[in-house]
């Protein structure tokens, strides 16, 4: 490995030939490989260059400016996430639960950020839930399709995926909720702005006797009406995702109590959907919502 191999063009990288002892992981070929427990994960790191140059390519101002964010963010992420990830014979489910949930919170954290970018120009204020209804129900039928498509290539190969098509949504929709409270936590800490000094009511002439002076009118000015309003679209996007979020519960709840099924490797008889909601609930250190925080650092 370390002479390469010339007539092909192989060279071997001298940090893929350290040893290493312990815990961590190694990165190899766009893949995590962790020492531990012997499962991969992405590297997601590899893809922030491309992510930052379509958030610099996409014009903000529109809902169909949003769907295209998220069909070209959806391509960079079916060219990171292979087969391996999602292979149940080498990875665990709260590994692959884990790889869509960081998928599910790499869009919400970028076509927020398109969002805000949008409000902040005084576009899309009187959105309310449609704002996202759209770019959403592109992003979960395009990670369908990709989970999908990679559990046909893994039967193909004898294998099979860890995850099921509801308990995509369920994660997609969870990081979505997720970072939506994160993001209105921090308007309501902000709290409302202090009123402009122009806008405060005012005698147009105090010192002058006439008795037809006039008061000027008081109200807010107009940045402070503008973050009020930009809240409340963030009050109007929440409740949209945590009813949609609420109906997928429901569902993963109903499909707990007719649907559990035996795992054929091991024969353990498991539930298909409130695994699922235990593994993504949890906040513990270990838990599949901070381990995947640290995972993104795009």
């Amino acid at each position: 490995m370390a002479a390469g191999w010339p007539e092909v063009g192989y060279v071997c990288q001298p940090a893929k030939r350290l040893l290493r002892r312990g815990g961590g992981s190694v990165g190899w070929c766009g893949l995590l490989f962790h020492l531990d427990s012997a499962e991969v994960s992405v590297e997601w790191a590899r893809m922030r260059a491309a992510v930052r140059a379509i958030e610099a390519a996409t014009r903000q101002g529109s809902i169909a400016g949003l769907v295209g964010f998220t069909h070209r963010l959806m391509d960079v992420l079916r060219q990171r996430t292979p087969f391996t990830a999602f292979c149940a014979r080498i990875n665990s489910k709260p590994r692959v639960v884990q790889t869509v949930y960081e998928m599910g919170l790499i869009w919400s954290r970028r076509v927020l950020r398109q969002v805000k970018l949008t409000l902040r120009k005084g576009l899309l204020l009187d959105g309310g839930g449609a704002i996202l209804a759209r770019p959403l129900n592109a992003f979960l039928r395009l990670l369908r399709r990709l989970c999908a498509q990679r559990h046909a290539r893994l039967v193909a190969c004898n294998s099979r995926s860890a995850i099921a098509s509801a308990e995509v949504d369920l994660c997609a929709v969870f990081a979505l909720h997720r970072v939506l409270q994160g993001a209105l936590r921090s308007l309501l800490a902000n709290g409302p702005a202090a009123p402009h000094p122009r806008g405060v009511a005012a005698l147009s002439h105090p010192w002058d006797a006439d008795p037809n002076f006039q008061i000027q009118p008081s109200g807010r000015s107009r940045g402070r009406s503008h973050r009020i309003r930009e809240r409340r679209v963030w009050w109007v996007l929440t409740k949209f995702v945590s009813q949609r979020l609420s109906r997928l519960l429901r569902r993963a709840a109903r499909t707990t109590k007719t649907d559990s099924h035996v795992d054929p490797d091991g024969g353990e008889v498991s539930s298909t959907g409130l695994s699922v909601v235990e593994l993504l609930v949890a906040t513990g250190p270990q838990s599949i919502s901070r381990s995947a925080v640290a995972a993104l650092k795009l």
